[in-house]
C-alpha cells in the first residue's frame, strides 16, 4: 500500500481529484476514463503517480478493509473484474457491507440496502458517518498526521507546496467553525466559486464536516452562468477568491460574482473571500463580505458532525 495522496495541478477540474491509496482496479478504470478540463484557472487534478519531486511514501492503510474486498478490488484483469461485478449483483448486501467496513462509522447501519421500489434504493439504513472525518481525522488518529495529504503544484504561479494531514485538518476544521458561526448548518447549501487551489478543497471538506451541501461552480463561468446556478442552489453562503490565474492574465472573481448577484432573486447572507497572496486587495462589502484569513485566524477547530448515510 502507498500513502493516501491528492495532487493538485494547473489545467483541470477539482472533480477529478481523488485520494490515492492502493492502486485498485477501480482507480485504474478512473485513470483511464477521467476527463481533464483545460483552460480553468489554477487547475486541479489527480495524478496516478506524483511528480518526481514528490514521491509517494510507503505506509500501511489506516483501517483494514475486508480481505475479500481487498483481493477483489486489486484484481488485475478483466476476468477478475467480471467476477467482482457479478458478486456485487448477486450478493449486493454482503458485498457492500464488507466494502463499507473500510471506513469509519459514527453509528452502524441496521440494514445494508432497502429497496422501496424498483427504481429507489436506500443504502446503509440507520447508519451515520462523516466524509470529512474519513478523509482526514481517521488518518491522523492512525498516526499519519505528518504524512503528505496534498501536493499543490502550480506552474502558472511557480508555486509548489506539500500539505500534511494535520495542516489540512487544522484549516478545514477552523473553516467549518467559521461557517457555523455565520449561520451555516447541516443541510444548508454553500456555493463555491473558486480557482483550483488548496483552499477550494478545504471549503469542500469544511462543508462535509458540518453536514452542509456544497455546489461547486466552475471558475471559468461568466456572471450570467454563475447567476443561474446561484439562484438554483439558493446558498446561505458563497465562498470565492479574489483572483484566479491563467497563463498571461489574472481573472478577477469578485467583480464577476458581484455582477452575478445583481441578476438573481436569492441573495446569500454572506460572501467569504479568500485573498490570494501577493495579488492585490479587493474591497469588502460591509455587512455581507467576510475576509477568509481574518475569520480563520480567530476560529477554533470544530468536530465532524455525523450525518445520515
Amino acid at each position: 500500500d502507498t500513502q493516501p495522496l491528492a495532487t493538485t495541478r494547473d489545467g483541470a477540474s477539482p472533480g477529478n481529484m481523488l485520494v490515492q491509496g492502493k492502486r485498485t482496479l477501480l482507480q485504474k478504470i478512473v485513470h483511464c476514463s477521467r476527463r481533464v478540463y483545460r483552460g480553468s484557472t489554477d487547475g486541479l487534478r489527480c495524478v496516478t503517480q506524483p511528480s518526481k519531486a514528490f514521491p509517494l511514501v510507503p505506509q500501511t492503510r489506516p483501517l483494514r478493509i475486508a480481505s475479500t474486498c481487498v483481493s477483489q478490488a486489486a484484481a488485475p484483469d478483466a476476468g477478475d473484474y467480471g467476477r467482482v461485478f457479478k458478486r456485487s449483483v448477486d450478493e449486493p448486501d454482503q458485498f457492500w457491507a464488507e466494502a463499507a467496513q473500510g471506513i469509519t462509522w459514527h453509528k452502524p447501519w441496521t440494514k445494508t440496502m432497502e429497496r422501496k421500489d424498483p427504481f429507489s434504493t436506500s443504502w446503509f439504513v440507520g447508519g451515520e458517518l462523516n466524509i470529512c472525518y474519513n478523509a482526514l481525522d481517521r488518518h491522523i488518529e492512525n498516526g499519519q498526521g505528518d504524512q503528505i495529504a496534498i501536493i499543490y503544484d502550480s506552474p502558472v504561479t511557480n508555486m509548489k507546496e506539500c500539505i500534511t494531514y494535520n495542516e489540512v485538518l487544522e484549516q478545514v476544521s477552523k473553516l467549518a467553525s467559521v461557517m457555523l458561526s455565520h449561520g451555516v448548518k447541516k443541510g444548508d447549501c454553500v456555493v463555491i466559486y473558486m480557482p483550483m487551489i488548496p483552499q477550494t478543497m478545504y471549503t469542500m471538506l469544511a462543508c462535509a464536516r458540518i453536514g452542509a451541501i456544497h455546489s461547486l461552480i466552475f471558475g471559468g463561468f461568466a456572471s450570467k452562468e454563475l447567476s443561474s446556478r446561484i439562484d438554483h442552489a439558493k446558498p446561505k453562503l458563497v465562498v470565492t477568491s479574489t483572483f484566479g490565474i491563467e497563463p498571461g492574465r489574472k481573472v478577477e472573481y469578485v467583480p464577476l460574482l458581484e455582477k452575478a448577484l445583481e441578476m438573481i432573486n436569492h441573495q446569500p447572507e454572506r460572501v467569504l473571500i479568500y485573498s490570494r497572496p501577493n495579488m492585490g486587495a479587493v474591497p469588502l462589502k460591509p455587512g455581507r463580505d467576510l475576509d477568509w484569513n481574518e475569520e480563520v485566524a480567530k476560529a477554533k477547530p470544530c468536530d465532524a458532525i455525523p450525518v445520515h448515510s
